[in-house]
């Protein structure tokens, strides 16, 4: 099984201004041994420090077998003479698993020659206890000017964890700063508040005390320069930002934000890596949002299973998150359909793919800088769900006029919904799978003693529309368009009814595997489809309680009180109560409460306020505003 986390890497061009320089950037993007660097396999198993994806990697642990590896990477020569003024060595390294981290390593620094005894000196010696991200590091190197030098990142001391990954060596001279990422939100209720804020890092040896700020929408006009001052950041620490002009939020529609930092220090800086653009969306009315949740695992894969149990345990919270198993991306097993193996065009890699691997939305999120939607299982977390999730949605997605003839075991069944806000995209598709729970296949499982008795659930097992999505059902992304598809399918025999069900979603088509995203979801079993028993997306304006169904505002089913309300709230229905979630006016999901307790504490949100949501047991959804005072 390919073991590879496909990891952010930070792309600078050797751009030389006066104040900052680049002196040496190593990025591994030849996925080779750079030219004149050594790899040693310094312990003798076999295995030395390995380049995919444009990072080096070196294994604690390979095919179910732990290592102690001792394996050396040493740079060719770098020289630093001539050079006046502080300079500093920065790197990204991480530990790929996010349940394994404690990957040991030691940067080690000679003047003489690139032999291993030459290495006397730790420039850094680190066990890292966070897996599954990039982690930024610095050094001091002011007092090697003027000598030639060679760098040694040494993989050692660990046993059986999973794997060190390393990139973006550079070395840089004074007043360098990067703008690594925009924190604004992606979606902003119109009229209401939205700042400019982001995260930059500080690439210099010299701590920064001050840095610009400035943005514009859509390459229009630039906004005023906000400066911020009195800082003490030191090199390789991250410093974030607001900036003082707050985004005008006043007209619906979908936009991009160009953000550029500037000045460190009040100096000019290299110019490379002090951009960053995002979109996002000024909108007036969501609805609930469903997230697709689409995994790659395979029989073959031996590290399935805990990825397996992990995602089980995000969702046992997570009931409205759709999880969808596609048997591909490492081998194939008897689940493995042509569908599936098509859609690993995600990990938009040149064709290499591995296992276990998750979609969220098939959104391009990259939380370890991944090339496609598809990243490491071991990358997720239960808060990037909550992320996702917390994403107005401005598209339902029902099921309605269903039939079915048990004796020929055809279903007919329409797919329709409304936008309800426009949607930021074209060439919209409409797309119906089937999936099924309680599955045995050949190989046995590996990873688990079960074998062949494992148990596979949420298996993909065909695509009743065309796997990319039916096109010319969804004509246009505006607000108030309405589509509607009717579908006709014969159950195959071999698939179990009672273990069956459907999932509908509305994506955006893009040659682009990057811009593929699914606008909302919803899934069905087999025989709610058949009886009906199924809910209706809502359609909600978060400021404006009239907006909200009046059969889910104020009903004698639902009482809350007292409202507005300071430290507690009550609830009273007579209905079986499934679960309490709370969203801000947003849309975005703040907390949930046990369905047992009537009494909601909410001493610990800000004034302000928020819509209480409650999903019955019957399948009913209650919603009411509420005031926190």
């Amino acid at each position: 099984m390919k073991k590879v986390l496909f990891l952010a890497v930070l792309i600078f061009a050797f751009l030389l201004c006066s104040k900052a320089q680049i002196y040496f950037s190593e990025e591994f993007s030849n996925n080779a041994l750079p030219t004149g660097w050594t790899n040693l396999d310094q312990d003798g198993d076999g295995k030395k420090w390995q380049f995919s994806n444009g990072t080096a990697i070196s294994y604690s642990y390979y095919n179910n077998t732990g290592l102690r590896p001792d394996n050396w990477l040493i740079s060719k020569a770098i020289n630093l003479t001539g050079i006046t003024g502080n300079i500093s060595l920065s790197y990204a390294i991480a530990a790929y698993h996010a349940n394994y981290p404690a990957e040991h390593y030691q940067v080690r620094i000679s003047t003489t020659t690139n032999s291993v005894t030459s290495f006397s000196t730790i420039l850094r010696d680190e066990t890292l206890s966070q897996g599954g991200t990039w982690l930024s590091r610095s050094i001091d190197l002011s007092s090697y000017q003027g000598e030639t030098i060679y760098l040694a990142f040494v993989h050692n001391d660990t046993y059986n964890e999973y794997a060190l990954l390393l990139d973006d060596i550079m070395i840089i001279g004074e007043n360098e700063i990067a703008l690594e990422s925009i924190t604004t939100p992606t979606t902003i209720l119109v009229d209401g508040t939205a700042m400019v804020t982001g995260k930059i890092r500080n690439l210099s040896a010299t701590p920064l005390t001050s840095y610009s700020i400035s943005y514009n929408i859509d390459g229009g006009e630039e906004s005023s320069v906000y400066t911020v001052s009195g800082l003490n950041i030191a090199g390789g620490a991250v410093h974030n930002f607001t900036h003082d002009v707050p985004l005008p939020t006043n007209t619906l529609g979908y936009y991009t934000l160009n953000v550029t930092v500037s000045q460190p220090n009040g100096e000019a800086d290299n110019t490379s890596n002090n951009t960053e653009s995002m979109d996002f969306t000024v909108y007036r009315y969501a609805v609930e949002h469903r997230v697709l949740l689409e995994n790659f695992a395979t029989a073959n894969c031996g590290n399935c299973p805990s990825a397996t149990n992990q995602i089980k345990n995000w969702l046992a919270s997570r009931p409205k998150i759709i999880w969808l198993v596609h048997h591909a991306g490492y081998y194939t097993d008897g689940l493995t359909i042509p569908a599936s193996t098509s859609l690993t065009a995600f990990f938009n890699d040149g064709g290499s793919t591995y296992t276990p691997a998750i979609m969220l939305d098939r959104k391009h999120i990259a939380p370890d800088g991944d090339p496609g939607p598809a990243f490491s299982a071991f990358s997720g977390s239960s808060q990037l769900l909550d992320q996702i999730a917390a994403i107005p949605a401005f598209v339902t997605v029902n099921f309605t006029n269903a039939s079915y003839n048990s004796s020929t075991r055809q279903l007919t069944i329409t797919v329709e919904g409304e936008i309800v806000n426009i949607l930021n995209g074209s060439n919209l598709r409409l797309s119906l799978y089937a999936k099924e729970d309680n599955l045995k296949t050949t190989p046995g499982q590996a990873g688990s003693s079960l074998g062949v008795n494992y148990i596979h659930n949420n298996t993909m097992r065909a695509a009743i529309s065309n796997v990319w999505g039916e096109s010319n059902v969804i004509t246009s992304p505006n607000e108030g368009t309405t589509y509607s598809k009717t579908f006709t399918y014969t159950i195959p025999s071999n698939f179990d009814l009672e273990q069956l069900s459907f999932v509908a979603f509305v994506s955006q088509y893009n040659s682009n595997v990057n811009k593929r995203n699914i606008y909302n979801s919803k899934a069905v079993k087999m025989s709610d489809i058949i009886s009906g028993a199924y809910v209706n997306d809502h359609t909600y304006h978060p400021t404006d309680p009239a907006s909200i169904p009046t059969d889910n505002y104020t009903t004698p089913e639902l009482l809350i009180y007292p409202n507005p309300a300071d430290n507690f709230l009550f609830v009273e229905t007579i209905l079986n109560i499934e679960s309490i979630k709370i969203f801000n006016v947003q849309g975005q999901y703040i907390d949930s409460k046990p369905i047992a307790n009537t009494m909601i504490p909410i001493s610990h949100l800000a004034n302000g306020i928020y819509i209480l949501q409650i999903t019955t047991q019957e399948g009913n959804i209650l919603t009411q505003r509420f005031v926190k005072q």
